[in-house]
C-alpha cells in the first residue's frame, strides 16, 4: 500500500532497453541458460527494496530519465510478493518476452571464481537536456556520464547469494550544480530450506538523486535533492500443493541531505527524512499450469524523524488487492488486480484518505519478436511539502519492444501521471513519450541511443508558473565481461 501518503505504492518500472544490460539487480540480465532453469532464475531475481516514493534518476542511466514509472516501496513490495507466489518465468513455456529472451551469442558470461560468477561493467554516454530545471522557460545543456558496476553471483545448485553495486558520475557542461555522484551497494541471499520452502534476505545502501521534473518536487533548490537509503528485508515462501503463501517484512531509513535555495541560502530537508516499517502477506491458488488467483495485504508504518510544523506527517496505511497473475492466457502474462488503498494520518487536522486501487503489470506477446507492455496503478505518495502528508497518484504506462534483428532491439513508451495533493490542494499532470534502440555488437560491447519528450502542468502548490516541456536525448556505449 499504503498511504504513500507517505509514498506508498507505485508502478513497477516498465522494462526498458537500458534494463537489458544494467538493472538495479545486476550489471547484465541473468538469462536462464536452460529451459528448466527458468524458475530458479526468477526466484533468484533481486528483491527490490523500497524507493522513496518520488521519481529518482535511474542509476543505470546515470541521471537520464526514462519512462520507467516511479520506483516506490509499495511497487517493489508488490512485485516481490507476486513473483514469489507465482514465479512468472517458471510458467512461460509458450514463448518469452523480447526483454527476457536469452541471447547466447551476446549475453555476457562473466568471470568464474569458483562457485561464483563476477559480472563487471563500465559505461559512458553523452546526453542533451532541453530543460535542465524543469521550468516553463527552460534552459538547455549537455552532460556526460560514466558508470562502473559489478555483480558477484553464486552458481550453486541450491541457495543463492548475490552482491552487486555501482558508482555513477554525471557532469554538466554549463550548469555544474546539476553534476552529481550516485552509488548503490546491495547484498541478497536465498536459502532453500526444502523443495517447498525458501527464505530470502536483503540489505542495501544507496545515494539517490531526485529528478527536477518530478511533479512532487515543488521546492526550488540550487542543486537536485539527494537522499541516502538504508534498508533491509526478510521474506519467507511456502508452497502447499496448489496453494502458495509468501510473507515479506522490511525496514528502511530515508535520510534526505540538506539543500540550498537558488540564492545559496540553506534549505533544510530534515523534515522529509523518515523510517518505514512494512509487512506484506500474499496467498495464491494455482490452477494447474494456468493462472494463479491471489489476495494480498500490505501494512506499513511511516515515522518522520523530525517534527515539521504545521502538521504531523506520520501515517499508518494498508492496501488490499485481489487478482490474477502468471499465465493469464497463452500470450498474456503478468498481473492484474484491483482493491483498496487507505492511509490514516496522525495529525487530527488531516482526514484519512482512501481510494479505489489497482495494480496492472502485463506483457502481451504479439509475436515472438514483439512484446507490448502495460502498467497502471493508483497509490499515495510523499511530497516535498511540510504542510502536506502526500498526494494521491494515478500512473499508467504503455510500451512495446521489437526485436528488429537478433542483436538490435527498438522500443517505444508512453507515460501518463497525475498527482492530487492532500490537504493543501493542487494537481499536476505529466505526459511523456520515448523511443530507444540498443545494438548488441558482441558479448562485451553494446551501444544504445534514446530520445524522449515530457510535458508537465499543475495548479496550486504543484504550479511552476505554467506548464513545462522537456526534450532529452542520449547515446552511450558499455563494456561488460
Amino acid at each position: 500500500m499504503s498511504g504513500k501518503a507517505g509514498s506508498f505504492g507505485g508502478l513497477r518500472p516498465l522494462p526498458t532497453l537500458a534494463a537489458l544490460l544494467a538493472t538495479t539487480a545486476a550489471v547484465a540480465p541473468a538469462h536462464a541458460q536452460e529451459a528448466g532453469a527458468g524458475a530458479r532464475a526468477e526466484a533468484a531475481a533481486p528483491l527490490q527494496l523500497p524507493g522513496p516514493g518520488e521519481v529518482a534518476a535511474p542509476e543505470d542511466r546515470a541521471g537520464i530519465p526514462s519512462l520507467r514509472l516511479p520506483r516506490t516501496d509499495s511497487a517493489s513490495e508488490r512485485d516481490r510478493a507476486a513473483e514469489a507466489v507465482a514465479p512468472r518465468a517458471a510458467t512461460r513455456v509458450r514463448g518469452v518476452t523480447v526483454a527476457q529472451r536469452a541471447r547466447p551469442d551476446f549475453d555476457p558470461v562473466g568471470v568464474r571464481l569458483g562457485g561464483m560468477v563476477l559480472l563487471p561493467e563500465v559505461a559512458a554516454r553523452a546526453a542533451y537536456d532541453g530543460n535542465v530545471f524543469g521550468q516553463p522557460n527552460g534552459v538547455n545543456d549537455v552532460f556526460g556520464t560514466v558508470r562502473a558496476a559489478a555483480t558477484l553471483r553464486s552458481e550453486w545448485s541450491r541457495h543463492q547469494a548475490v552482491i552487486d553495486g555501482f558508482v555513477a558520475r554525471r557532469e554538466y557542461a554549463t550548469f555544474g550544480t546539476e553534476s552529481a555522484t550516485t552509488y548503490r551497494l546491495n547484498a541478497r541471499s536465498r536459502l532453500d530450506i526444502d523443495g517447498e520452502t525458501s527464505a530470502t534476505t536483503e540489505v542495501s545502501r544507496e545515494r539517490v538523486l531526485l529528478l527536477r521534473n518530478t511533479l512532487t518536487e515543488v521546492l526550488p533548490t540550487r542543486r537536485p535533492v539527494r537522499y541516502d537509503l538504508t534498508a533491509a528485508s526478510f521474506g519467507l515462501r511456502r508452497d502447499l500443493g496448489r496453494f502458495r503463501a509468501n510473507a515479506i517484512g522490511y525496514v528502511a531509513r530515508y535520510d534526505f541531505v540538506d539543500a540550498e535555495r537558488p540564492d545559496g541560502s540553506p534549505l533544510s530537508q530534515r523534515f522529509r527524512s523518515y523510517d518505514l516499517y512494512r509487512g506484506s502477506v500474499q496467498l495464491g491458488y494455482a490452477s494447474g499450469a494456468g493462472p494463479v488467483l491471489y489476495v494480498q495485504g500490505i501494512v506499513d508504518l511511516r515515522r518522520y524523524n523530525v517534527p515539521a510544523p504545521p502538521i504531523d506527517r506520520d501515517s499508518d496505511g494498508y492496501e488490499v488487492l485481489a487478482g490474477i497473475t502468471s499465465d493469464i492466457t497463452p500470450l498474456l502474462r503478468g498481473r492484474l488486480a484491483v482493491g483498496y488503498v487507505h492511509a490514516d494520518f496522525k495529525d487530527p487536522t488531516v482526514e484519512s484518505r482512501g481510494a479505489f486501487g489497482f495494480d496492472v503489470d502485463l506483457d502481451y506477446l504479439v509475436t515472438e519478436l514483439t512484446t507490448v507492455r502495460l502498467s497502471a496503478r493508483r497509490y499515495l505518495q510523499n511530497i516535498a511539502l511540510a504542510a502536506s502528508p502526500g498526494g494521491l497518484n494515478t500512473d499508467a504506462a504503455l510500451g512495446a519492444d521489437h526485436e528488429l534483428l537478433r542483436n538490435l532491439i527498438v522500443s517505444g513508451n508512453l507515460l501518463y501521471g497525475r498527482t492530487s495533493v492532500i490537504r493543501t490542494g493542487g494537481q499536476g499532470t505529466r505526459l511523456g513519450a520515448e523511443a530507444r534502440a540498443r545494438l548488441f555488437i558482441n558479448r562485451r560491447l553494446r551501444v544504445d541511443g534514446d530520445v524522449a519528450y515530457f510535458r508537465g502542468s499543475g495548479s496550486g502548490v504543484v504550479d511552476r508558473g505554467g506548464g513545462f516541456n522537456e526534450v532529452r536525448g542520449s547515446a552511450g556505449i558499455s563494456f561488460v565481461l
